[in-house]
């Protein structure tokens, strides 16, 4: 007789209800914690791993903010010579293009030049899409008063004389407080009284001046910049600021690149590249006079270096010279409007110059 074949219990496999611990399995493992000291150590490590990399983030936002204020200033002197190739090599001249006053109506007693002002032609620019109205503020601007132009019209633009007929949006402001009293601004004023829509300074294309503004120009001619603040002394080559003026060590110019003693900025150049210096007056910017045998000087940029009547020298500071930008040849940028300009006479003139950006053409 076959009897199945038995299997004894040490054959058999184990089960986990027959391990010596029942249902409860393996012993619990030991529980594992950080001491206060490894703790301690944790937070020291994170501390100096931020303290090396909130400066360095902070560096390279700064880099980057210098970079796009670079490309700024060539979009503007890039759509300059743009505009020049399309157009007999001239610069833009919102004077000459707005003949009918369809744009912008000046008074019979006004030379139509008084239309030349950098909020209109930084606004042709923009109106033909050779430079944006984003572009028009610095992205290291520090003026609270400065702010980007978000209802600009590239076509019928409310504020013109006639909308359907605008050759540009003259609601865009080149600095804030321009007049409508001045024929240079519509009849219908720009968008606001108190604000600007424009960081940088603009050479001027008057009197003799007015020779050079077009597409032939020099590498080295200066067409644009941030803008500077007031210098009033010179000794030798160097020139300092006016030392009981508001605008030593607060200037708002000063402040673009984290200093508060000198200017640094970018300058953009007629062949449409951007250079950033630490001098309004570089080595390279050499101005020499002509008809005269005055010696060649290094130009500062933000001053209008024509013959000083007092000495008889060419390249010093004289106050009367702020207000004609009519005079001289040398480099001479700067943010401008309320021109006056009466009829036939030739002269350009511009309002006295103010501190802080109250008043005349300086804009802090």
């Amino acid at each position: 007789m076959h009897h199945p074949q038995s299997t004894s219990p040490a054959a058999q496999p184990r089960t986990r209800a027959d391990s010596p611990h029942g249902s409860r399995g393996a012993a619990p493992s030991r529980r594992c914690a950080f001491t206060l000291i490894e703790l301690l150590v944790v937070i020291a490590i994170i501390a100096i791993l931020i303290g090396i990399l909130v400066p360095a983030l902070g560096a390279a936002r700064n880099a980057a903010r210098k970079a796009k204020d670079a490309t700024h200033l060539r979009s503007i002197a890039q759509g300059m010579t743009s505009w020049a190739g399309n157009h007999a090599g001239e610069f833009p001249l919102p004077s000459e293009l707005d003949l009918s006053d369809w744009t912008v109506r000046t008074d019979s007693n006004d030379a139509p030049l008084v239309k030349d002002n950098t909020g209109n032609m930084l606004s042709v620019l923009i109106f033909n899409d050779l430079f944006s109205a984003e572009q028009a503020r610095s992205p290291v601007e520090t003026n609270d008063r400065i702010e980007l132009d978000g209802e600009y019209a590239r076509g019928n633009p409310s504020k013109a004389e006639k909308a359907e007929l605008a050759l540009w949006d003259p609601g865009f402001a080149g600095f804030p407080g321009e007049e409508n009293s001045f024929s240079g601004v519509s009849s219908h004023g720009r968008r606001s009284e108190t604000i600007g829509n424009n960081s940088y300074a603009l050479a001027f294309p008057f009197g003799d001046r007015r020779e050079g503004w077009n597409g032939s120009v020099g590498a080295q001619t200066v067409l644009a910049g941030n803008r500077g603040p007031q210098y009033r002394f010179k000794d030798g080559d160097e020139w300092t600021l006016d030392p009981e003026g508001a605008l030593s060590g607060q200037s708002n110019t000063l402040r673009f690149y984290g200093r508060e003693d000198a200017w640094e900025g970018h300058l953009a150049f007629a062949d449409g590249h951007a250079t950033f210096l630490d001098t309004p007056n570089p080595e390279a910017l050499t101005f020499a006079p002509y008809d005269t045998d005055a010696d060649p000087f290094r130009d500062n940029v933000f001053v209008n270096e024509v013959e000083v009547a007092a000495d008889a020298k060419f390249g010093g500071y004289d106050s009367t010279l702020d207000t004609r930008p009519d005079l001289g040849t040398n480099a001479f940028i700067r943010v401008w409007g309320n021109l006056s300009a009466p009829a036939g006479s030739g002269e350009v003139e511009l309002e006295a110059v103010g501190q802080r950006g109250e008043d005349g053409n300086f804009i802090d």
